[in-house]
């Protein structure tokens, strides 16, 4: 009995220990705590470091300053078009923000890479078109399912991998894309959206929206790209923002039609499937140079890079 009661005291001590830590570490002007950009980490920097890194960040992406808060305005856009779709009963009504604020912009340290850069992430909740661009991609999901190229995620790739047999001379290279959500291109994007809305045969059956008004309510929620950082706000020019509710879907529909286009009829590749915006190719030959060229004159705006396989292994990528 003592030797628990003993257990119980140090475990006390422990748990006293780590609350007093977590809270000093909390109260210190001099450091900044995030999550990191992949894993479940958690980083700590030097609050100095990290708005040096995101200053420059913002500076050199691709954003223009704004002399105003522009959330009242695209409030009031997004109330007039749910209020108008919620009358003839097309939409439901909860899809406004009842006190809508401006997204912020914070920076996910990428440990994995040299110098810890930062990946810009907005945190769009509460923002004026959160609630409508979260209905939106819940109907894109479902049309944009079942591609033949992209998987859920690694239980479905090893399964897809064991099915699939290579032959000699046959090579596994990686391709991946450059800063995909910041560099989609919309208009072409939703044209393409469009198109598979309409030959979708049970959209009826996702939405009462006609497609003229889903594309409509999409064009608004993909042009009202904007954040704040510092008391400053800033309009993003082009592109989609990682932690808007559209992002992932625009960018999937984006990668369907390259693929559909560049990859599906290519004799040249014998396995190709896709995670988000990370590919694993098995090409017959040394084709790979000659696939990359192929895939990266699809849109100027979107580049892949390509990693070959060293003893039959694709070397740990790094990443963004």
């Amino acid at each position: 009995m003592s030797q628990n009661i003993q257990k119980e005291k140090t475990k006390q001590r422990w748990e006293a220990w780590i609350r007093n830590s977590i809270k000093s570490l909390l109260e210190d002007d001099t450091i900044c705590i995030t999550k990191a950009d992949k894993g479940n980490s958690v980083v700590i920097m030097d609050r100095n470091k990290y708005m040096e890194k995101m200053s420059s960040m913002i500076v050199t992406g691709p954003y223009t300053i704004l002399n105003h808060d522009p959330t009242p305005l695209y409030a009031k856009l997004v109330a007039e078009k749910c209020h108008k779709l919620t009358e003839l009963k097309l939409l439901p009504e909860h899809l406004l923000e009842k006190t809508p604020r401006s997204p912020i912009i914070y920076g996910a340290p990428k440990v994995h890479k040299k110098d810890i850069p930062l990946r810009p992430v907005v945190d769009y909740r509460n923002s004026p078109t959160y609630k409508l661009s979260k209905y939106l991609a819940n109907i894109l999901t479902k049309v944009a399912s079942k591609h033949e190229f992209s998987i859920k995620n690694s239980t479905e790739f090893v399964e897809e991998l064991k099915k699939t047999r290579s032959r000699p001379g046959d090579k596994k290279v990686s391709f991946d894309v450059t800063s995909l959500f910041t560099m989609v291109p919309i208009p072409e994007t939703l044209e393409y959206i469009k198109q598979r809305l309409e030959e979708y045969p049970d959209l009826k059956k996702l939405t009462s929206l006609p497609i003229n008004d889903i594309m409509s309510l999409l064009e608004l929620c993909t042009t009202s790209s904007y954040f704040q950082f510092q008391n400053q706000y800033y309009k993003q020019n082009y592109g989609t923002a990682m932690g808007s509710p559209l992002s992932p879907i625009i960018a999937e529909f984006f990668l369907q039609k390259l693929e559909l286009t560049k990859i599906k009829n290519n004799r040249f590749i014998y396995f190709w499937r896709r995670y988000v915006d990370d590919v694993l190719c098995i090409a017959r030959g040394r084709n790979q140079d000659k696939i990359l060229r192929d895939i990266n004159s699809f849109h100027p705006s979107i580049q892949f890079t390509v990693e070959e396989e060293i003893d039959g292994k694709i070397p740990q990528q790094q990443k963004r």
